[in-house]
């Protein structure tokens, strides 16, 4: 009887002899560890679940490419950004006059089109949610 290692599932499968099993069962190393966290894993992984998959080992991976914009619109300065226009127009939408509620910092010359005016404070308005979707529509 031919077993191949692709075919051994833990705690299954059909053996020739009590041999055969013992070699099976070392296959899994029992004090493996992730090569990120140290979890002890279970199967002939190098990973365990949580990071098997971050970064070049998962499946959507491209090269590690992000957006430099989507990089900027993360960046520390870009909530400080948002904060000044938010206490400069008093937390009030500049459209209807609303006071409060979810708002939103809007770009009056494009966050794409005008890279040295992005964190411009003089190219920033206050919108509430509703009139931040009218201006873009």
């Amino acid at each position: 009887m031919i077993v191949y290692k692709s075919q051994i599932k833990i705690g299954e499968g059909k053996f020739c002899s009590k041999k055969c099993y013992g070699l099976s069962q070392r296959i899994v190393d029992r004090n493996k560890k992730c090569l990120v966290c140290g979890v002890k894993i279970k199967y002939s992984s190098t990973y365990c679940v949580k990071h098997s998959q971050l970064g070049k080992r998962g499946p959507n991976w491209q090269g590690g490419k992000t957006k430099q914009s989507k990089l900027e619109r993360n960046r520390l300065w870009a909530s400080r950004w948002a904060k000044t226009i938010y206490e400069r127009d008093n937390w009030n939408c500049q459209s209807c006059g609303k006071h409060g509620g979810k708002l939103h910092a809007h770009h009056i010359l494009s966050f794409a089109k005008f890279p040295n005016k992005r964190f411009d404070i003089s190219n920033g308005i206050t919108l509430c949610e509703t009139c931040h979707r009218k201006v873009h529509k």
